[in-house]
């Protein structure tokens, strides 16, 4: 599904470029290479970035396109073997048009024209073997031009090869989505599943006639490139192996083999908290054959296993402003969501709840989303027409306003309206299930989606695809801003945000990084959810062992309005595991070691109306130098950030520049940048994201 969905994504896309090439057919191979070379830039990743699973899957899909389209240069560098190549031009650049076809049309369409695209491809490579005997005697004679010619007849026929696996991957997805109305979801899979089995051996053997394609044989210029587009095919046969591999878990996780128990966590990001929001609901879902056999969402939500906890613990600091207990509704307190997850487990285990096989969580935006596809759904009993405008707003008013008192279940909403969204969604077309995909694999990437599997092996293929919300190791800066709204009421809803972050490498290669986090809260005084004191605990996760210098802009609430745990609120066990405190020169700032970083915490408060700016200021405990030998570039210094986003905080923005000694030079980046002396990234926050880059030392 991930790969069908990229091909979808990417169609537009690849059809300007197919078309770009087929423009080119007439010209030489080093155009054809240049061209490669462009879409290599474009998706590439060089070695000294972090490369997120979703890049290579997608530069391999790409790099299976673009062999579509090779027969273009095999036809130019085929020219001298006699009247036929007139034919296998013709050939060639139809099977092009057919790719183009393929491209843009609808499941039926597309499935006809990979196959008229393959059949063409057939007739140029036929075309290829009726030249006439005299040219074929002089491709027998002269070893340059024999090389060309097999190096061509290759091509072809790894064209053929793939848009035959092309065929079948559109017109496995066409009879997965479209035939066999009662079929079950995991049997829906296991079609498209199959079809991925019968395209992989195509790829192997259009990869196996790359291979035949002797690289002495392309101009001098292009053979570096060559070399680097074999690679992108060898990612092109890894997607599908990878596309097989996803489908094959999302089988067994939609209780194929036996029903499955996960816990779907709603959360609230205009209450903000580690892991994307408030823990407003639950929904206890079971899954079998593919299929929803139960959904139990508790009236009450979290708050429902209040009364039955077996354990008590204290909490973490910072939540004692709000209980001496630590409770299910604040397990998601660490940013690392395998471990929320592994919390929020735990409590419900304490509580008695039913063994869970994984931890779901969804943030509240995902409904407008979902609405968005659905359309507005009807909940008479409650007198409101939810839409993807209005959901939020007439949801916190159910919860918090509405409700019977008497019977105090103010989720019941969210039980009610579940079903009914599932319902429209399961009756949606074609369009609406792809369209569906792709919004999910959006909000996994965005972390407004976040999954942790029970099962050691299912976790480390969620963990492979970037859908669990780690903090990433990493071998060069690394910043993540982790806040944690406590007794703020839904303040953040209200709350617009810029990062700013300054990189200070000095001549001897210290590295000294300033982050300014500046908070405006825009909502009127009094404004119903959002119009209060916004009251969070900020942190700052920096590489361990950064030494902090100096911070500035805290405000820590009075020591009075913290709860005291009883005696008999033992600490916790996994606290005490996973956060270990270090002293801390700066007032008001408390340090500890978490998660292979280190973590500068600090109490924000903003009152309606009020922009106040927060900054740390701290240097790294290894040098540019150390950095670039890190990643095989010891004649030069690197520099390396991974900026880790926070799940609920989609309108956060981040400047971060890098600035350094003047004389030296920027080599390389991995932003597009025209200048040699500026080292910067300007982005929405909303995903992780990398900047990276290779400077010249000088005298």
């Amino acid at each position: 599904l991930r790969l069908v969905s990229i091909f979808d994504r990417t169609t537009k896309e690849v059809e300007h470029e197919v078309l770009e090439v087929a423009e080119f057919v007439e010209e030489e191979a080093e155009e054809v290479v240049q061209e490669i070379h462009e879409v290599e830039k474009e998706w590439g990743v060089p070695i000294l970035v972090p490369r997120l699973h979703v890049l290579r899957v997608m530069t391999g899909f790409c790099g299976l396109l673009l062999i579509v389209t090779l027969p273009a240069g095999a036809v130019s560098l085929s020219r001298v073997l006699g009247s036929s190549v007139h034919e296998v031009r013709t050939q060639s650049q139809a099977a092009i048009e057919e790719v183009q076809s393929a491209l843009s049309g609808s499941s039926n369409e597309q499935a006809l024209a990979w196959s008229a695209a393959s059949e063409r491809f057939g007739r140029a490579r036929e075309s290829l073997m009726r030249t006439n005997a005299l040219a074929l005697g002089l491709a027998q004679a002269l070893p340059q031009t024999r090389s060309q010619y097999a190096s061509a007849q290759a091509l072809l026929v790894a064209g053929e090869k793939t848009s035959q696996a092309a065929t079948l991957l559109t017109r496995g997805l066409s009879r997965a989505l479209d035939e066999h109305v009662g079929m079950r979801p995991d049997e829906r899979l296991g079609i498209f599943t199959t079809y991925l089995e019968y395209a992989s051996p195509l790829l192997e053997e259009a990869l196996t006639s790359i291979d035949q394609v002797d690289p002495a044989s392309l101009p001098t210029s292009a053979q570096d490139q060559f070399v680097q587009l074999r690679g992108m095919i060898g990612d092109g046969r890894t997607s599908l192996s990878d596309a097989r591999s996803l489908l094959s878990f999302v089988r067994d996780a939609l209780g194929h083999d036996a029903p499955r128990t996960y816990l779907f966590v709603f959360q609230n990001q205009t209450e903000l908290r580690p892991t994307g929001g408030f823990m407003g609901s639950v929904a206890e879902v079971v899954f079998d054959r593919g299929q929803i056999q139960s959904i139990h969402v508790p009236g009450g939500g979290p708050y429902d296993l209040r009364n039955q906890l077996r354990s008590r613990v204290a909490p973490p600091r910072p939540l004692q402003l709000v209980g001496g207990r630590w409770e299910f509704q604040d397990a998601n307190w660490f940013p690392d969501f395998p471990a929320s997850a592994e919390k929020i487990r735990w409590f419900w285990s304490q509580a008695g709840q039913p063994t869970l096989d994984g931890v779901i969580t969804v943030n509240a935006s995902m409904l407008e989303t979902l609405l968005r596809i659905t359309g507005p759904i009807d909940m008479p009993e409650y007198g409101k027409t939810l839409t993807a405008d209005n959901v939020m707003e007439e949801l916190q008013k159910s919860v918090e306003l509405e409700y019977d008192k008497t019977e105090n279940k103010p989720k019941k909403i969210i039980g009610d309206l579940l079903p009914k969204v599932l319902e429209r969604l399961k009756g949606g077309s074609r369009e609406d299930w792809l369209h569906l995909v792709d919004v999910a694999l959006h909000a996994l990437e965005t972390k407004d989606v976040q999954v942790w599997m029970a099962r050691a092996e299912e976790e480390q293929l969620v963990e492979r695809e970037d859908w669990n919300g780690r903090l990433k190791p990493t071998i060069g800066d690394a910043l993540a801003i982790v806040e944690a709204n406590i007794a703020g009421q839904k303040s953040d809803g209200s709350i617009e945000e810029q990062v700013d972050h300054k990189v200070e490498i000095a001549t001897d290669g210290s590295i000294v990084d300033v982050v300014s986090l500046t908070r405006a809260h825009t909502a009127p005084k009094g404004e119903l959810f959002h119009g209060v004191n916004n009251v969070s605990y900020v942190r700052v996760y920096v590489p361990q062992g950064s030494e902090l210098l100096d911070a500035s802009g805290f405000e820590v609430p009075s020591s009075s309005l913290f709860e005291i745990p009883l005696a008999e609120d033992a600490p916790d066990a996994d606290e005490a595991r996973l956060v270990q405190a270090v002293s801390s020169t700066v007032a008001d700032v408390d340090v500890t070691n978490e998660f292979g970083r280190t973590a500068f915490g600090g109490w924000v408060q903003l009152r309606p109306g009020e922009t106040r700016t927060t900054t740390f200021r701290y240097k790294l405990p290894f040098t540019v130098f150390d950095l670039a030998s890190r990643a095989g570039e010891s004649s030069r210094a690197a520099y390396m950030l991974l900026l880790t986003s926070q799940s609920g905080k989609s309108a956060r923005k981040v400047h971060s520049t890098v600035s350094f000694p003047s004389g030296w030079g920027l080599t390389w980046s991995n932003q597009a940048t025209t200048t040699t002396s500026a080292l910067a990234l300007d982005e929405a926050w909303d995903r992780d994201r990398v900047l990276a880059g290779l400077l010249e030392v000088g005298e």
